[in-house]
């Protein structure tokens, strides 16, 4: 948009500078002008040949409806959520009318997706760590956050190079507080956390703790036990959200087939 701007005014200076004949354009003849090549430039815009149907058109009003509506409140208490930290706006966009819209409608693609964050954190603390045979350990030794290690297993894994302790079985220790056990798995795989802007406050902050909330992921999805059950559960969960093709981005990683 701004070159056309530039482009009107560019013309308005040309015909000054060359037309010393005709009377200068005055300034409502340049707004014309600009207003002119601003809505030329907005006519173009993505989808501008494209022609609704009477449903499409109902559909598009409703939504336009949504989204005013949003816009409105949002005016009036200053907590518009795309301009909130993601962890403590997910659930109010998540909330959101016209979110519930554009979930429902056909995407082309989800592009650049990493296999290791790919399904919902909740489903992996749900169904991977309740499989058997499951052993976890913890390195408490780097500089950052501690990071949980996880092994399938039908015996004691050998000892983990960067554990401080030996592998305890997951079952087992949950046996004790279920609700503690699966609270430290969340906080371990997840960024969440109830103030965010505290525990990360700034982009190094953030990434020190992404990484190491992945690695866990990662033993559990590379697995012969979880493999297959997570990548399933990835593709319902975007089947869900209408969107079409999936380009995932992988290391390729070995499966780990010590538990077949």
């Amino acid at each position: 948009m701004l070159s056309i701007v530039n482009a009107a005014f560019f013309l308005v200076v040309l015909q000054f500078s060359t037309n010393t004949l005709s009377s200068a354009m005055n300034v409502r003849q340049y707004e014309a002008m600009r207003s002119q090549y601003l809505k030329t430039e907005s006519d173009k815009m993505l989808g501008w040949d494209v022609t609704l149907n009477e449903k499409e058109k109902a559909v598009n009003a409703t939504l336009m409806h949504f989204k005013k509506m949003e816009f409105d409140s949002a005016e009036k208490l200053n907590n518009f959520p795309p301009s909130r930290n993601f962890l403590i706006a997910k659930e109010d966009i998540e909330a959101s009318k016209v979110f519930q819209v554009i979930q429902k409608m056909p995407k082309g693609s989800a592009l650049h997706i990493h296999e290791m964050s790919l399904s919902n954190v909740t489903w992996v603390i749900k169904n991977l760590t309740y499989l058997p045979n499951l052993y976890f350990c913890k390195d408490s030794n780097s500089d950052g956050p501690d990071i949980l290690h996880f092994k399938f297993s039908k015996n004691i894994p050998s000892p983990h190079l960067l554990c401080q302790d030996n592998w305890k079985l997951v079952s087992e220790t949950r046996k004790r507080n279920v609700r503690v056990f699966d609270e430290m798995l969340m906080q371990s795989f997840s960024m969440v956390v109830d103030d965010p802007h505290t525990a990360y406050p700034n982009g190094n902050a953030s990434w020190a703790k992404f990484g190491p909330s992945l690695e866990p992921v990662g033993d559990l999805v590379f697995s012969s036990a979880g493999f297959k059950s997570y990548f399933d559960q990835a593709m319902s969960e975007f089947e869900e959200d209408n969107v079409q093709y999936m380009e995932i981005r992988t290391l390729l990683l070995p499966v780990n087939k010590h538990y077949a």
